[in-house]
């Protein structure tokens, strides 16, 4: 309601974009995924340089994900990234990649064809690697690094991600702020059980 009477009381307000991207968070919050989805939808169309705009995107894109809208899902996270390079946010980037990123493997997983899937597989890598590239030392690079190593792993390419692996666990095992070092030990110790002999273990 405070949302609301903000919008109402200020349709051109300083805050506007901001009443309804929170108004949305709300709605979502209270799983009316229909009506938060719409307000999301509202903000992109109206706010398009807004500072919440890579957040609506994203937050319409979890929501069409989590419907199997793939294509959707992916296309909202996409102008997420756009928008975030422009707004100089590697925060908005940060979530949006890795948001996709678990789109694409699921959408692989789902590809009867192998051809399909590898192809879901190698954008996957793309996305990472082009927010490596993008964000360099402000980029989650332990995260990224998982994604690609992992991804390797499901490319059939077992000893380019044990060393995508341990190359990213030797350079940031000691940076508390790269979680994504404690994904890729576990993930290791996974690999390694399956498929690697007793000497490479």
């Amino acid at each position: 309601p405070v949302f609301e009477q903000y919008i109402s009381k200020f349709p051109e307000g300083e805050w506007l974009d901001e009443a309804y991207f929170q108004g949305g968070i709300s709605l979502f919050g209270m799983e009316d995924y229909v009506a938060a989805s719409n307000r999301f939808s509202l903000v992109i169309e109206r706010f398009p340089e807004s500072g919440v705009y890579p957040n609506a995107c994203s937050m319409r894109g979890d929501l069409a994900g989590a419907q199997g809208h793939l294509e959707e899902a992916i296309a909202d996270y996409t102008r997420a990234i756009a928008a975030a390079k422009v707004l100089k946010n590697v925060k908005q980037a940060t979530y949006a990649t890795f948001q996709m990123a678990d789109v694409y493997e699921a959408w692989a997983e789902a590809e009867e064809e192998e051809a399909l899937a590898q192809e879901k597989h190698q954008e996957l890598v793309t996305i990472v690697q082009d927010y490596l590239d993008t964000w360099e030392a402000e980029a989650d690079i332990a995260k990224a690094l998982f994604w690609i190593g992992k991804t390797k792993i499901q490319q059939g390419l077992i000893d380019e991600a044990v060393a995508t692996y341990l190359n990213a666990i030797i350079r940031f095992g000691s940076d508390v702020l790269q979680d994504g070092v404690d994904m890729m030990i576990a993930e290791l110790v996974k690999v390694s059980s399956i498929w690697l002999g007793v000497d490479a273990q």
